[in-house]
């Protein structure tokens, strides 16, 4: 149990997705708490129902919201894809839960919602009790997603593995240059030595053999640039890279998608992004 929270998790959150599915919560839990009316909710006149899950509604729109763009802006360096674990995904879906715990008690609280005297041990009790309600689905949800996830991007790697076309001389492209746009370090290589091509803002960064020794150049360009060249042995498998499919050596996969290998193992394994997953797996059946 313990070693399934320290599996890797896609971690699928930005500022634009996150108030879209923090809007879209809101909505739910007002839909819920008006129309179902549990905790009571059936004794309120109609009008007075209405203003309360209203207000349980932009609570929990406005404190996931804000919560989402707290981790995507001010923790940038932790909330990232990179080391993203099963733990970690329910530990901030958890503390967003214990957020709004204490946003609909102050809101009940001040609203004259509920008759009770504000103290630390009611606090604890109201905490508890939104933990209680919550959690359980939560743990649920993000366990189920991370197996389901797994076995779909393992089983993919697995047909890739077999399907993946391994280093092979192509000699109806001998050469090609790889150009900077200051025209003082222009690249001039054979395409069967070249492995991949990275973005690094205005500059590129270009991964290649030279006498079977690993080289990097940088140079100013841009990914988009390259890739408009329509070289047919590179992809594009993520707005940071693009691979030789020739030069890939395996595929690996995991919860958070597939991952590129290369034969010298000194260079780090790079992500194919999930919106390319499918385009991917194309480009590598097609190569053989």
């Amino acid at each position: 149990m313990f070693e399934i929270l320290k599996q890797p998790y896609p971690n699928n959150h930005n500022p634009l997705k996150d108030l879209l599915n923090s809007f879209f919560i809101g909505v739910f839990v007002f839909a819920f708490l008006f129309f179902f009316k549990p905790f009571g909710l059936h004794m309120a006149p109609t009008v007075m129902r209405l203003k309360i899950t209203i207000g349980y509604g932009l609570v929990t729109f406005f404190i996931t919201g804000l919560n989402y763009l707290f981790f995507a802006y001010g923790l940038k360096r932790w909330f990232n894809d990179k080391g993203w674990k099963v733990w970690k995904e329910i530990a901030i879906t958890g503390w967003v839960l214990i957020c709004i715990g204490i946003g609909n008690l102050l809101f009940s609280y001040y609203g004259g919602f509920i008759s009770m005297v504000m103290s630390f041990t009611n606090f604890l009790y109201i905490q508890l009790y939104t933990i209680a309600v919550g959690i359980f689905p939560i743990i649920f949800l993000v366990l189920s997603t991370q197996i389901r996830l797994n076995k779909r991007y393992t089983k993919g790697a697995e047909a890739l593995n077999k399907s993946l076309k391994k280093h092979v001389e192509d000699d109806s492209i001998n050469s090609i240059t790889i150009a900077d746009d200051e025209q003082k370090n222009n690249i001039e290589l054979n395409p069967n030595y070249l492995l991949y091509i990275a973005a690094a803002d205005n500059y590129i960064e270009v991964c290649y053999l030279n006498d079977e020794t690993l080289k990097k150049e940088v140079l100013r360009n841009t990914i988009k640039n390259i890739e408009q060249q329509n070289f047919p042995f590179l992809f594009r498998i993520h707005r940071s890279y693009l691979v030789n499919i020739n030069n890939i050596d395996s595929v690996s996969g995991n919860s958070q998608g597939y991952k590129v290998h290369f034969k010298d193992t000194s260079i780090e394994e790079l992500p194919v992004a999930r919106n390319r997953s499918k385009e991917f797996l194309a480009a590598v059946n097609q190569s053989n």
